[in-house]
């Protein structure tokens, strides 16, 4: 036996590491501070380049913003962050403000209203394609992951409830007076540059994604279609003569195609030759009603359009295809993206992920649009609406848009962060797509020119345009009066068979003639109830496509 030694035996313990105890306060400034170093890279360019004439002057700029960021972010922090809920609310903010930073560094983006929309209705393929990017998961675990681990391990100081809460006051007084004195001395370089770069106000990380969300978070309750204001109600249709015969249209919207890059435009490449060697209508000056999906898509198919444009009233509004449906034309949506942003709601919807098999796994490309569309319309005894909702040449993955017998110009970008690609490879897989979108579209007239039980018409039209680096900026998404004319000018051809036109009394070379004509979204939904004959005193024959070749 062992001798019991009369102390027993100590077992030598590592000195842990502790990390001391700070101020919940202390540490929401820190965050403040470190949002402002590494999520504003945007600002700090936009202020270096237009924040004076002098370098002292430029230099007097940044600090005086610096300290603007920081402050109020402190203010906003210190009255939503409790002690209690720091540890999940900072990491989580952390981690969403570092994904908002690289892409508006990687893309160009201005994280405002519009790009929120997108961000919150984007389909699940699309954002894989973005998180995917090795350089955007780096940057996200750097500056938000590691940063949030830290937050989660410090300590933090504990207070009574009465001096807790007179603490809190105290630094909510300090931090707003830091920000008020901030603005006061950088008004008088400050305010210029703001007028001039209006830019700037969806530069500043975390505010502008927060402001936006919030806004449309806000926007919500417009969803409900049993709620929403019903147009033209008094619309109606006269009863159709014995040798009446139904018409079978189709609107295929596209997506992220731009005007500049049309082979019917005049491009210096032929980007749409199957439809040059068709009679088509190339109308080759249209506007689009946003530069985002979310925005356009419910503008171009309601009465509002982008002349009365008006956010609420427009997403609270039923859409000219409810109008059609309630005067008895069969509408149908058949997607291949995102949905149709609350313009076919309680209407008949398909979406090809959900009703072609080969679809379910991951994303088709366009042409399964048309799969069974000739049938469908065969066997509809009436007028037939139906809207194609195209997965066009969405970004960044251009180069997956397309199949690869498409591909005739190379090399292609393959790579999502597109600033690291040449603009000619760029361009080469963005131009390929559109040659892909020229195919479906001819392949939707040959399936049109098949059916003998309709007379039949055709209408594509981009719903917004795309900008492919020019000033670095990329994608699309900008605030509309921001924006450049490459996301904002689209392409828009019409097709009409020859019954269609006699049934219509359309003159088609009057058509051609006026189609270089200023055109918008906003002559959608009056051609629409012109082709159907629907009589309403919304019905605008100014905004009507066809109304002065009768």
């Amino acid at each position: 036996m062992f001798p019991l030694l009369s102390g027993g035996v100590e077992r030598s313990a590592k000195p842990r590491i502790r990390l001391p105890a700070i101020p919940i306060e202390v540490l929401l400034l820190a965050v403040s501070i470190w949002f402002a170093l590494t999520a504003n890279s945007s600002l700090w360019r936009t202020l270096a380049e237009y924040g004076g004439d002098t370098l002292s002057e430029r230099v007097w700029v940044v600090a005086s913003v610096t300290t603007i960021v920081v402050s109020s972010h402190w203010v906003f922090l210190l009255f939503v962050v409790p002690r209690c809920l720091a540890r999940v609310l900072l990491p989580l903010l952390m981690v969403a403000t570092a994904a908002a930073a690289y892409l508006m560094d990687a893309y160009g983006v201005y994280l405002d209203k519009g790009m929120l929309r997108n961000v919150f209705e984007t389909n699940v393929s699309e954002v894989g394609e973005l998180v995917s990017n090795h350089r955007f998961l780096w940057h996200v675990l750097i500056f938000g992951i590691a940063p949030s681990v830290l937050v989660v391990l410090v300590p933090l100081k504990r207070y009574r409830v009465g001096r807790a809460l007179l603490r809190r006051a105290v630094f909510i007084l300090i931090a707003t007076i830091m920000t008020i004195g901030a603005l006061w001395q950088a008004a008088r370089v400050l305010v210029p540059i703001v007028r001039e770069k209006k830019e700037i106000r969806y530069l500043v990380t975390p505010a502008n994604y927060l402001v936006a969300a919030s806004r449309v978070l806000a926007d919500r309750n417009h969803r409900d279609i049993s709620s929403r204001t019903i147009a033209a109600p008094d619309a109606f249709r006269d009863p159709p003569r014995a040798s009446y015969k139904p018409k079978a249209f189709i609107v295929i919207v596209g997506e992220t195609v731009r005007a500049e890059n049309w082979g019917l435009n005049g491009y210096r490449r032929q980007t749409t030759p199957q439809l040059l060697r068709r009679q088509v209508v190339n109308f080759g000056n249209v506007q689009s009603c946003g530069t985002s999906t979310a925005v356009s898509l419910p503008c171009m198919f309601s009465f509002y359009g982008r002349k009365n444009y008006d956010e609420e009233k427009i997403r609270s509004s039923e859409s000219v295809l409810h109008v059609l449906q309630r005067v008895g034309v069969a509408t149908l949506w058949r997607d291949n993206q995102g949905g149709c942003k609350g313009v076919c709601d309680a209407l008949p919807f398909e979406s090809i992920s959900q009703t072609v098999a080969e679809c379910r796994t991951g994303q088709c490309f366009d042409e399964r649009l048309l799969d069974g569309l000739a049938e469908k319309i065969q066997k509809s005894s009436g007028d037939t609406l139906i809207v194609l909702h195209m997965m066009g040449n969405h970004g960044p993955a251009y180069s997956l848009r397309y199949p690869i017998r498409f591909t005739r110009w190379a090399p292609v970008c393959t790579d999502v962060n597109l600033a690291r690609c040449s603009n000619s490879s760029l361009i080469n897989a963005y131009d390929n797509g559109i040659v892909y979108t020229d195919h479906v579209i001819s392949m939707a007239i040959d399936l049109l020119q098949t059916i003998n039980s309709h007379e039949t018409g055709l209408l594509f039209v981009s719903d917004h345009g795309e900008s492919l680096g020019e000033r670095n900026v990329y994608l699309h998404g900008m605030p509309y009066v921001l924006a450049p004319d490459s996301q904002k000018q689209v392409p828009m051809v019409m097709w009409l068979s020859q019954p269609m036109e006699r049934a219509l009394g359309v003159d088609a070379s009057c058509l051609r003639r006026t189609a270089k004509a200023p055109r918008s979204h906003d002559d959608i939904p009056s051609t629409l109830l012109s082709i159907f004959q629907v009589k309403t005193a919304a019905y605008e024959p100014n905004f009507d496509l066809l109304s002065g070749c009768r």
